[in-house]
This record gives structure tokens, C-alpha cells and sequence, in this order.
């Protein structure tokens, strides 16, 4: 129960801040995992963007208005650089001048999705799949479907985001190291 009142107080702390008046905070009756929480988040919210974002990252100023400008045409979600991130994704990859790549996937740390294309791969009553619980690899299962019906995806490398890594799910017993 101590975790349980160390989420209550800062979750409280967060909504009291000045910059975090328009977030909705949604508690769910029972643990449904990292694919659970993004899937109610989703059907929660009402814009025409969606960012999926874990708890471990540090965000660069205007992080958010440099993602929107990558959205052009056909691409259905954005994601950033990082330091802590799998693929091409990783800082150490980005080259002078290039400001924006277009991938086959993206990783799910911190990405942001254009609304309608989501709604173009939801199955039945879920955006994410259930049987991803309680998290890993459900962004690559909703790149490969937005790719499969014609959407594009970019990775932004004027944006980078700094991941603390693993964080969320390192708590849960299947998660940690030996």
C-alpha cells in the first residue's frame, strides 16, 4: 500500500501544477498494464492527435509543436530521437541536416499518432490488443497494421526525448534481471 499512496501523492502534485489543468487523470478499477491504460486513454480522449508516452522520459522544450509540424499527407504517427530507444530511433544514429525519416516501424516510448489513423486499424472495441499485456511490443503490432492499410510513419530528428528506459514494467517480476 506504501506505492499506492506514493502514486495518490503524485498524481495530486500533478494535477495541482499550473501547466497540467487540462489533463484528465482516469483510474482504473484493476491493473490492466501498460496496453490496457494506453487502450482507455485512447478511447478517453477527444483530439485529433494521440500520444502514446511512457513515465521515465524528460521532454525538450516545444517537444510537442515540433512532432505536429513532421504530420503531413499520408503519416500516421511521429516519434522522436532518444538516448535510450532500439533501432534507428537512437540519437546515435541521426545525421547533420536530416530532419525527418521515414521508418517501418517506431518505438513506443514516446509517439505521437494522428487520431484517424488509429481509428482505421481499431479492432472491434480496442485500439491496442489485449493479448500484448502488460506491455511490449504493442507499438510495433499497431505500426505493422497502419503500414498494412496504407499509412506512413516518420521518426522526427529534430525532437529528441530523454528515456530513462525499462522503468515502467521493471517492477513486475517476468521484467527483471537475474
Amino acid at each position: 500500500e506504501q506505492s499506492k499512496d506514493f502514486i495518490q501523492k503524485n498524481t495530486k502534485q500533478f494535477q495541482n501544477n499550473k501547466f497540467c489543468k487540462r489533463v484528465k487523470v482516469i483510474y482504473n478499477k484493476k491493473n490492466e498494464g501498460w496496453t490496457g491504460a494506453i487502450d482507455v486513454g485512447i478511447k478517453a480522449s477527444m483530439g485529433e492527435f494521440v500520444n502514446w508516452t511512457n513515465d521515465d522520459l524528460v521532454f525538450q522544450k516545444n517537444w510537442l509543436p515540433k512532432l505536429l509540424k513532421h504530420f503531413k499527407n499520408n503519416i500516421a504517427a511521429v516519434g522522436p530521437v532518444s538516448n535510450f530507444v532500439a533501432g534507428i530511433q537512437d540519437i546515435h544514429h541521426s545525421m547533420p541536416g536530416v530532419y525527418e525519416e521515414r521508418a517501418n516501424f517506431l518505438i513506443g516510448f514516446c509517439l505521437l499518432f494522428r487520431r484517424k489513423a488509429l481509428d482505421s486499424i481499431r479492432e472491434g472495441k480496442n485500439y491496442v490488443d489485449p493479448r500484448f499485456f502488460p506491455g511490449g511490443s504493442d507499438e510495433i503490432d499497431a505500426c505493422i497494421k497502419l503500414r498494412k492499410v496504407g499509412w506512413d510513419l516518420l521518426i522526427a530528428r529534430d525532437v529528441f526525448i530523454s528515456h530513462f528506459g525499462s522503468k515502467s514494467l521493471e517492477c513486475l517480476q517476468e521484467f527483471q534481471q537475474n
